[in-house]
């Protein structure tokens, strides 16, 4: 069975993103003012083609370890359909925002809309706990969007609105926990990238690198080490 999860996880993931390379990103481009330079510096380093093959192999991996973890765990199944959608906006997020520097408002938009659905079959199980379960989420969701606005503007733009929101919908569906422990380690990751870029001269300080890829992977890192 665990295999199983692992299967069910893995091709959700993948089937999200092969959608979203093949039909979203391209509508993106059409709507969006695009930094061609960014794709030709993408496209010479490593081909776009190779470039998405090796996101789709590493996220592949990463949500097929989650689904591992979470069956071994023994997450409830509301918890567990959370974390999956949840992944899959995400990983959406972060492709776009690795090759336009754009977190669409329509994934935030999803992720807020994926909590309120999911009120409805916690009404029906457990409607004692529904109260907390949504105080819970308005809270997670309401202090992120209040801290991290604080935060953009102090490192005057440090975080970029679509960070702020991101994170807020992602509380909201998720819970103060996982958007916590996710803020922590996605901003570890890109800490540690950062320093790398900068100790082989790739970037420089003033140069700002996509939040998405690493929202995604702290919160995959989060759903491995149970802090979800």
């Amino acid at each position: 069975m665990a295999i199983l999860s692992c299967l069910i996880w893995g091709i959700l993931c993948l089937a999200t993103i092969i959608l979203s390379l093949k039909w979203y990103l391209p509508k993106l481009r059409e709507k969006s003012d695009v930094l061609v330079e960014k794709e030709k510096i993408v496209g010479e380093e490593v081909g776009l083609r190779k470039f998405h093959f090796l996101i789709i192999v590493f996220s592949i991996i990463i949500v097929m370890i989650c689904g591992f973890v979470s069956y071994n765990r023994q997450d409830n199944l509301l918890g567990v359909c959370k974390m999956i959608f949840a992944l899959c906006i995400l990983s959406i997020v972060a492709i776009t925002d690795v090759e336009l520097y754009i977190i669409p408002n329509f994934c935030v938009f999803i992720l807020f809309i994926g909590r309120c659905l999911s009120f409805i079959p916690e009404l029906i199980i457990n409607n004692d706990s529904l109260l907390m379960s949504l105080m819970n989420s308005i809270i997670a969701g309401g202090l992120c969007l209040l801290f991290l606005l604080i935060v953009s503007r102090i490192t005057q733009g440090g975080i970029g609105y679509g960070d702020v929101k991101l994170f807020s919908a992602l509380g909201f569906l998720c819970g103060v926990r996982a958007v916590v422990y996710t803020l922590i380690l996605s901003f570890l990751f890109c800490t540690i990238v950062s320093i790398v870029y900068l100790i082989t001269k790739k970037k420089h300080l003033k140069d700002g690198l996509p939040m998405g890829p690493f929202i995604w992977l702290g919160f995959a890192a989060s759903i491995i080490l149970g802090l979800c």
